[in-house]
């Protein structure tokens, strides 16, 4: 028969327990403020993020209304403007979507037959002027004829857009020069997959970290820069187009982030 604990057991047991409780009781106060930490910055983020398509649209009122008030607005503007505006409102819809999809499988996606090459000139389209007034160099290395890929173009421009904007966070953090992005789009060896692959010479990526770069919230920016949620994004759409992401990178040096998605042979 199994001995009964004897009384001095009980009580270390007891002042275990209560020891247990104290520091349970002293990590609320801690747990709070991370949560307030973390609300801070995903909110500077989003908002960094979503100012850019409400800017460019900002930009292109301003200029309809300057063109009407000099009577110079013509249907022809109109066939231009109008449709960009409405192309970044959906990227803005696009942008809460993904952002309230990080922990659950997005719904709605719609996949068609596309050529990766659309989606990927749709982003460097919006982005080519402004990176170019920061002194960073986009390199294009589209090729033609690739066979189509089944995606969501709204989707594959918000990966597109993520890892162009980590490129562009890690080059300017180098100091180099020049500073310098490719972009580039090819077939893989097989046939059977085509390559999307954003390459950067910038601060490159340690091996300690290149397991958890892809984690919901992980990220080396400081305060205000980012809240570590474009990878984690980029990641599930992916994955939601039965794809995959490949990292090459080494510290000091640049990283290359390869998506590599089935092609649509059918």
């Amino acid at each position: 028969m199994d001995q009964l604990p004897d009384e001095s057991y009980k009580e270390k047991y007891s002042a275990l327990a209560q020891q247990f409780a104290e520091f349970k009781e002293s990590l609320v106060p801690l747990i709070q403020a991370e949560r307030l930490n973390a609300l801070r910055e995903f909110t500077s983020g989003l908002a960094h993020d979503l100012n850019q398509p409400i800017n460019v649209t900002k930009i292109i009122c301003q200029g309809i209304l300057r063109d009407i008030e000099k009577n110079r607005f013509s249907l022809e503007d109109a066939k231009i403007d109008l449709p960009e505006i409405l192309n970044q409102m959906n990227r803005l819809a696009d942008m809460v979507s993904q952002m309230r999809s990080i922990y659950r499988r997005p719904k709605g996606i719609v996949k068609e037959k596309n050529d990766i090459n659309v989606p990927v000139r749709s982003v460097l389209k919006l982005i080519l002027e402004q990176y170019k007034n920061h002194h960073v160099g986009i390199v294009e290395h589209l090729s033609e004829g690739l066979p189509a890929v089944l995606i969501d173009a709204s989707a594959m421009e918000q990966v597109c857009y993520n890892l162009l904007s980590n490129a562009r966070f890690a080059v300017e953090k180098s100091g180099k020069t020049p500073m310098t992005i490719e972009v580039k789009t090819s077939l893989g060896p097989d046939g059977k997959e085509v390559f999307l692959e954003v390459v950067d010479n910038g601060i490159g990526i340690v091996d300690d970290i290149k397991n958890k770069i892809f984690e919901p919230f992980f990220t080396t920016k400081g305060p205000g820069e980012g809240i570590g949620l474009g990878l984690a994004v980029c990641q599930n759409i992916v994955k939601d187009h039965q794809g995959r992401i490949e990292l090459e990178s080494k510290s000091g040096e640049g990283s290359r982030f390869k998506v590599i998605l089935p092609a649509n042979l059918i």
